[in-house]
């Protein structure tokens, strides 16, 4: 009987840590049809996904962000700065990436 509960608690430990079945992470989560910017490496942590654009990154977690996925027909420029100051980066179309991290990312929009 002992075999048998440790066998199932094992079984219900794995299912627990393992999470639902095809759950998105990662460049997965990104919408098509949107440029996606991740603040981690590899599309991981915040993500925040745009059709038009922001000037501001902040609000959306995704300030100085790593990474980005392009899922548009249409190329976006990344900023230094709020308001579209200082251009540093172009993501083309369709194009997935690691960004520089020695670069501030701080607002993003079509171009």
């Amino acid at each position: 009987m002992f075999g048998i509960r440790a066998s199932l608690l094992a079984l219900t430990l794995a299912l627990t840590l393992a999470g639902p079945a095809g759950a998105a992470d990662g460049f997965g989560r990104c919408p098509d049809g949107h440029l996606c910017l991740f603040r981690d490496f590899e599309g991981n942590g915040t993500i925040a996904w745009f059709r038009a654009g922001a000037p501001n990154l902040e609000p959306f977690g995704v300030k100085d962000a790593r990474s980005a996925w392009n899922r548009t027909g249409r190329s976006y420029c990344l900023y230094a700065s709020p308001g579209y100051v200082v251009h540093n980066a172009t993501v083309p179309p369709g194009h997935k990436e690691n960004l520089n991290p020695e670069i501030a990312y701080n607002s993003v929009r079509a171009c």
